[in-house]
């Protein structure tokens, strides 16, 4: 049993830092470049799973060395992957991701093995028995399905829709919005999702999904948390920004791991920030904290 299920990516990332972008037609020269495990829900299962919360993760890999890489890095993490299933025949997730000298990241994403998984790789059970069930960075027809399975045995649901589902709109998300009980996208992709000029009107309207937490992550002005009742704002820390490649998914554990320990709303979210800023401090989207080193980062600020 594990406390904590995510349902979503799972790839390698390739992370090259570069003075600059490269213009159209034009060459520049990778001053570092470095392979890490990463996709954004096995991001947040090995988040979870540093904060001493229990985690398993729902996936989809090739049979390759790529994917292989991956399931040893899962077992070394401690994260349940009894419900990753290997497929030969495809090849497991890459992302390729330029880094420049401010920290800020582009990237190309290679779906391979996370596009193959369906509604038939879930197992009912498995996400019945948690506690909350996480979901980024897969098929929406997979998501509305894990989600009705979660409410129906009353598993909370966190949703990171991410840019490529946020860019689909409103309509195309309804029905996995109205199973959504935290609701984590960044600024840019909630204006995306509802077309509106400000995360405020964005917000009220997606509170009249019935979603219970709405929680905004907006990069170095730090999160704004919006319910029925009240909105809070809680800023970011300030740190060297290294590599900004899994903030959000950084935030996202955070936050939920504050929320199972019973703090309140700003606690939970000054947790998800202070998660993030270590992450972003540091090269990789692993690069997350242990709970000593959060306890150790937050009593030094």
């Amino acid at each position: 049993m594990v406390s904590i299920v995510a349902l979503g990516s799972a790839n390698v990332d390739f992370i090259a830092t570069v003075e600059a972008l490269p213009k159209k037609g034009s060459e520049v020269l990778v001053y570092e470049l470095y392979r890490s495990p990463g996709g954004s829900a096995s991001n947040f299962a090995v988040g979870i799973k540093r904060l001493g919360l229990s985690s398993g993760i729902i996936a989809k890999v090739g049979n390759d060395q790529i994917g292989k890489f991956l399931i040893k890095d899962f077992r070394k993490e401690g994260v349940d992957i009894s419900c990753v299933k290997v497929e030969k025949g495809i090849q497991t997730g890459t992302v390729f991701i330029a880094v420049t000298k401010d920290g800020e990241r582009s990237m190309f994403s290679f779906r391979g093995a996370n596009a193959k998984i369906s509604v038939n790789d879930l197992d009912p059970k498995y996400i019945a028995q948690a506690k909350v069930l996480h979901v980024t960075g897969t098929l929406i027809e997979v998501a509305e399905a894990a989600m009705r399975c979660a409410k129906k045995a009353g598993v909370l649901v966190s949703f990171d829709p991410g840019s490529i589902l946020a860019s689909r709109g409103l309509n195309y998300l309804k029905k996995a919005l109205m199973k959504t009980d935290f609701f984590l996208p960044n600024e840019a992709e909630l204006k995306k999702i509802t077309n509106l000029p400000t995360i405020d009107k964005a917000a009220n309207v997606m509170l009249k999904f019935g979603i219970k937490y709405i929680v905004v992550k907006r990069g170095n002005l730090g999160c704004r948390v919006y319910t029925e009742e009240e909105k809070i704002d809680v800023p970011a820390f300030k740190v060297k920004v290294i590599d900004a490649t899994g903030a959000g998914d950084a935030f996202s554990a955070g936050f939920i791991f504050g929320y199972l320990k019973n703090f309140n709303l700003e606690k939970a979210a000054e947790v998800g920030n202070a998660t993030a800023a270590f992450c972003i401090a540091r090269k990789g989207a692993r690069a997350l904290p242990s709970q000593k080193q959060l306890e150790a980062f937050l009593n030094t600020r």
